[in-house]
């Protein structure tokens, strides 16, 4: 029986609903740069290549990202496929998404940046608009 409970409660879980987000990160690198944009419930932090800014979130914002995400089928973005390769000549940036929540991070495959794959395209919009606005075109 309690096997049956320990094998059960994962996938019970799953169904059961959306799960908590702690933050979501977009990581764009090539040779010598790396950019990362990571959000939570109340911070944007830019870091590139180890320059920091930050700032505020509103409620709002966090909400729309969180409804952007709950959309996903977190257990499965591991398998989106980028549209494109060229971030493997340099020729675009190699970016991946992560979101975390407390049990887990869950992390896409590789792909070019600014062209992900379809299922991305509004939640990295959003959590672009996210970030300070200085640095924002750095993540377009």
């Amino acid at each position: 029986m309690l096997f049956l409970i320990a094998f059960l409660f994962p996938t019970l879980a799953a169904v059961l609903g959306p799960k908590p987000i702690s933050s979501v990160e977009l990581t764009l690198s090539t040779r010598g740069t790396t950019k990362t944009l990571t959000v939570s419930a109340t911070r944007a932090v830019v870091d590139i290549n180890g320059a920091k800014q930050s700032q505020k979130i509103t409620p709002e914002q966090w909400k729309k990202l969180l409804d952007q995400i709950n959309a996903l089928d977190l257990p499965r973005l591991h398998i989106l496929e980028s549209p494109t390769d060229r971030s493997a000549v340099d020729a675009a940036y190699n970016a991946t998404l992560r979101v975390t929540t407390p049990q887990r991070r869950y992390e896409t495959a590789s792909f070019d940046h600014p062209n992900p794959p379809k299922q991305l395209v509004a939640l990295l919009r959003t959590l672009v608009e996210s970030a300070p606005k200085a640095a924002r075109e750095e993540f377009r």
